[in-house]
């Protein structure tokens, strides 16, 4: 079964991006999804992406900046992302959303912005492909900013 890692290496050659950047990547993804998904679901989506719970508890030695971000995505402590996420949606009115947050975190993993959208769009494929349809269609209903992601 292929794991977290075999999707690192593909987003970063597919991408041109370094393996540090795609792992941080992932690790901000997997950190939003945790944030918004049911327990349960996210529990069976690592336990189908071996590895994914190592990634997610900072196995990346590159993850520095990384906390801060996810504490913002998922509503943590007073960080830097938190911060920069509640300012966005001062901006926008309230209404910054997740897909804002989530393009911020990718941004801040090292993405490039205009890599963030086939980012999200090849994780969630290979998620699917790993753990099935009806998983990820049950984790995109908890949050719908993957759902446009989801094909």
């Amino acid at each position: 079964m292929p794991g977290i890692m075999d999707f690192v290496g593909m987003a970063s050659s597919q991408l041109g991006i370094g393996q540090d950047s795609a792992k941080n990547a992932t690790g901000a993804l997997l950190g939003a999804i945790k944030g918004g998904a049911d327990q349960a679901d996210f529990t069976k989506l690592l336990g189908a992406l071996p590895g994914a719970a190592d990634l997610l508890k900072g196995g990346s030695s590159a993850g520095g900046g990384l906390g801060g971000l996810l504490g913002g995505l998922t509503g943590g402590a007073k960080s830097a992302g938190g911060g920069l996420m509640q300012a966005a949606g001062s901006l926008l009115g309230g209404k910054a959303g997740g897909a804002l947050g989530l393009l911020g975190a990718l941004q801040g993993a090292g993405l490039d912005p205009s890599q963030g959208g086939s980012f999200i769009t090849m994780f969630l494929n290979f998620a699917k492909g790993q753990a099935g349809a009806g998983l990820l269609s049950s984790i995109a209903g908890k949050i719908p900013e993957l759902s446009k992601f989801l094909r």
